[in-house]
C-alpha cells in the first residue's frame, strides 16, 4: 500500500504506525469465531467504544472454518481453516489482497497453530491429523509467488484446538510447544535445532510464550501428561538448550487446566487463564485467570483477576439450559499492555459446551489500580454471535524488518 510513495514518505508512514500514541498500531486485532459465527473478524480499534468496539467481517469463502490466525507485519491477515488444508490471506489498510494458499499434499487440514515469523516471510502451520494420531507441520514461504510450502522435519504434533503453541524469539527463532516438549527452529524453519523435552501429553495441548526481550520462556501443558507432574506454569531462563532446566510455579489446589498465557512488556509478570477442568469430576468454575509476578519460583503467588459475571460460573447457556461458562483457549495482549483479550472454547454446535459466549477484554491488565474487565460479544451480521472456538492476534508493533516492501 506504500508502492506510490517515495522512500522517505514510505519510511515516515511506517514510523507513524508504530509510534506509542498511534492507536491503530497498538490496538488493531483479528479474531476467529469457529463454531459460533464462524467468522474472521477485524477490530481496527478494540479499545474504543467498549463494550461495542468496531468489528468488520473478513471476506472468507462460505465454507471456510477460520481457527488459527496471524498478522503478517502490517500488510495482511492470515486465517487457517480448521477442516481444510487451506490458509486465507487477506489484505489490510486498503490492500485488495485475497489469496488462498493450499497445503494439500502436506497437511490434511490447517488445524492447530498458525504463526508468522518476525520478518514476515515465513508462516508456520503446525497441528495434527483430524483423528489426532500424528502431527502435521509445514512452513510456507510467503515471499514467493505462489507461496512455497515445505514440510518441517520430525512431524511436530500440536493439538488441533491449540491456536497459541508457537512464539518467536526476537532473533527470529521459533519456539514450538508440542506433545512431547518445546522445539526450537531457526529460519527457514524446516528442521529442528533442539528440543526441550517434557512428558508426553495424552489429550491436551501446550502453549508457550517468551518474554519480549527473549530472556525467559513460560510454558503451560494443561493436563493429562503421561507421568504425574506439578500443576502450574513452567519457566526457564536463557540461554536455551536441550538441557534447559524448568522451574515449576505450582498453582493453588483449586486451579486446574492452565492454558493461554501472556507476558508483560517488561517480562516481570504473566497472566494465565484456565482452559479445562480436570477429570474425573470436572468440578469448579472454568472461566478464571491469574496474574503472577516475578520472582518466578516455587513460591510465586497466583493473584486471581476479576472477570465479568456474565462469562463466569453458571451464567451461560447450552441450548436453553444454563451451564458453567467456558474456559479460555487463547489470550493476547497488545504491545503496550493496554488491552488483554481472552477468547475461545465457546461453541453453539457442540453439545455440553457454552453457546455464544462473549470474549473478555481487560484494560490495563497488569496494573492493579487501573485494571477493568468487560464482556464483548464478537461477530457481525444476523448470524450466530459469540467468541467461538478460535483465537485472537494483535497487529505486531514492529514493522521495520529486512526485506520490507
Amino acid at each position: 500500500m506504500f508502492a506510490q510513495q517515495n522512500p522517505f514518505a514510505r519510511w515516515l508512514a511506517l514510523a507513524l504506525l508504530v509510534l506509542p500514541g498511534t492507536s491503530w498500531a497498538n490496538e488493531a486485532a483479528i479474531m476467529s469465531t469457529l463454531e459460533d459465527g464462524t467468522q474472521g473478524i477485524f477490530l481496527p480499534t478494540p479499545l474504543q467504544n467498549l463494550p461495542n468496539p468496531t468489528q468488520q467481517a473478513v471476506a472468507l469463502p462460505n465454507d471456510a472454518q477460520p481457527h488459527g490466525l496471524a498478522f503478517r507485519l502490517d500488510r495482511e491477515m492470515l486465517f487457517a481453516d480448521f477442516a481444510q488444508a487451506k490458509l486465507y490471506r487477506r489484505g489490510i489498510g486498503g490492500s485488495s489482497l485475497s489469496e488462498t494458499v493450499s497445503l494439500n499434499g502436506f497437511r490434511n487440514s490447517a488445524n492447530g497453530t498458525l504463526a508468522v515469523d518476525p520478518s514476515g516471510r515465513y508462516a508456520l502451520s503446525i497441528g495434527e491429523s483430524s483423528n489426532g494420531t500424528f502431527g502435521e507441520s509445514v512452513v510456507v514461504d510467503l515471499s514467493m509467488q505462489p507461496p512455497q510450502v515445505s514440510t518441517i522435519a520430525a512431524g511436530l504434533q500440536v493439538k488441533q484446538f491449540v491456536t497459541a503453541a508457537i512464539d518467536f524469539h526476537r532473533d527470529g527463532r521459533a519456539f514450538v510447544c508440542h506433545r512431547s516438549g518445546v522445539s526450537v527452529l531457526s529460519a527457514p524453519y524446516t528442521s529442528i535445532d533442539f528440543t526441550m523435552a517434557f512428558p508426553q501429553l495424552l489429550q491436551s495441548g501446550s502453549q508457550c510464550r517468551l518474554s519480549p526481550d527473549g530472556s525467559r520462556l513460560f510454558v503451560t501443558r494443561v493436563l493429562s501428561e503421561s507421568v504425574p507432574t506439578v500443576n502450574g506454569v513452567r519457566t526457564s531462563a536463557a540461554p536455551f538448550s536441550a538441557s534447559s532446566v524448568f522451574i515449576d510455579l505450582p498453582a493453588p489446589a483449586d486451579v486446574q487446566g492452565l492454558g493461554p498465557l501472556v507476558v508483560s512488556p517488561d517480562g516481570q509478570a504473566i497472566i494465565v487463564a484456565q482452559q479445562f477442568l480436570f477429570p474425573p469430576l470436572f468440578a469448579g468454575v472454568k472461566a478464571r485467570a491469574w496474574l503472577l509476578r516475578a520472582p518466578f519460583n516455587g513460591s510465586t503467588f497466583y493473584q486471581e483477576l476479576s472477570l465479568p459475571a456474565s462469562v463466569v460460573g453458571n451464567n451461560c447457556l447450552d441450548g436453553n439450559q444454563t451451564i458453567d461458562c467456558a474456559g479460555f483457549e487463547h489470550a493476547e495482549v497488545n504491545a503496550n499492555a493496554t488491552l488483554l483479550i481472552l477468547t475461545g472454547n465457546s461453541s453453539s454446535i457442540t453439545a455440553g459446551a457454552s453457546d455464544s459466549v462473549p470474549a473478555v477484554f481487560i484494560r490495563s491488565p497488569f496494573n492493579d489500580a487501573l485494571r477493568s474487565a468487560q464482556a464483548v460479544q464478537i461477530g457481525t451480521g444476523a448470524g450466530t454471535l459469540g467468541r467461538g472456538a478460535g483465537g485472537v492476534r494483535f497487529l505486531p508493533s514492529v514493522v521495520f524488518r529486512n526485506g520490507f516492501e
